[in-house]
């Protein structure tokens, strides 16, 4: 069924994208430290490693020396293998305690979260915004920040409103204008197609008119214009390209055509099965 509804899809949560944009600040803030973390995994796996062999090479040594062989060598071995693990263990210890003074551990991180959390407005901060209104409270702030840490995480707020304005998506047009809403013909949209649920949102971020949905099984078909009649344009539409491709949708009561550019062919067609692609 295909309805025209209020569309959510520019819509942010102000509190949540300020917590991903201070979370990626801060851990960006560390892997540019003088003092980098350890390896923690790598090192306690190869200690682990080299004590196993060195408890091999131990009990060689015993096995050797019940028998009246030569043992000197085992326990040797085994004594290097120790004294490897040892070293590994303390070099971890000492890299560690390193990081943690350079970083300042939790306790500094949570001072951090609370300064730019007071500088952001955080408790102040609604449900739900627009990506442009929120932007229009970001833009001022990029760059003027007391400290770098406050700045990329601005810049990551920044970045992140523009992408939910401008999404990597499919871009269309309508060519079959209907009902009140959506009653003018190349109207743009950015379609998306998730769990069976066909979208088309309106291109105009600013000031979006909302957008229309339908069942994914409501794509009748979809192929280049060269292949639909013309009549499928209505009068005033304009000319379409002959390699366009079209979208094919219908109900009971609308039949509506979108138009996409000839490149957008392959990702049309690997989001809809090809016995819907007209040929």
């Amino acid at each position: 069924m295909i309805n025209v509804n209020e569309t959510k899809k520019y819509m942010v949560d102000p509190k949540k994208t300020i917590e991903r944009a201070f979370e990626g600040a801060y851990v960006g803030s560390l892997e540019k430290m003088p003092q980098s973390p350890p390896d923690y995994l790598s090192s306690i796996w190869g200690a682990a490693s080299i004590l196993f062999v060195g408890i091999l090479y131990y009990f060689s040594a015993v096995l050797a020396q019940q028998k009246n062989e030569s043992f000197t060598l085992w326990y040797a071995l085994s004594a290097a293998c120790i004294a490897i693990v040892i070293f590994t263990i303390s070099k971890l210890m000492k890299n560690h305690k390193l990081f943690k003074k350079a970083s300042g551990g939790e306790d500094k991180k949570e001072a951090e979260r609370a300064k730019f959390y007071d500088l952001m407005n955080y408790n102040d901060q609604p449900d739900s915004l627009s990506a442009t209104e929120y932007s229009k409270q970001i833009s001022p702030m990029i760059g003027k920040q007391p400290k770098e840490l406050y700045n990329v995480a601005v810049r990551k707020i920044a970045e992140y409103l523009a992408s939910v304005n401008n999404p990597d998506e499919l871009s269309c047009k309508l060519l079959t204008p209907f009902g009140s809403v959506f009653n003018q013909s190349k109207k743009r949209f950015y379609m998306s197609l998730n769990d069976g649920i066909v979208s088309f949102a309106d291109f105009d971020f600013s000031n979006p008119k909302g957008e229309i949905t339908c069942s994914e099984e409501d794509v009748v078909s979809y192929g280049y214009f060269a292949k639909y009649p013309q009549s499928i344009l209505p009068a005033g539409t304009g000319k379409v390209r002959p390699d366009a491709i079209i979208l094919e949708i219908q109900d009971s009561e609308n039949h509506l055509y979108f138009e996409f550019l000839p490149d957008d062919g392959p990702k049309i067609k690997k989001m809809f099965t090809a016995k819907k692609e007209l040929k």
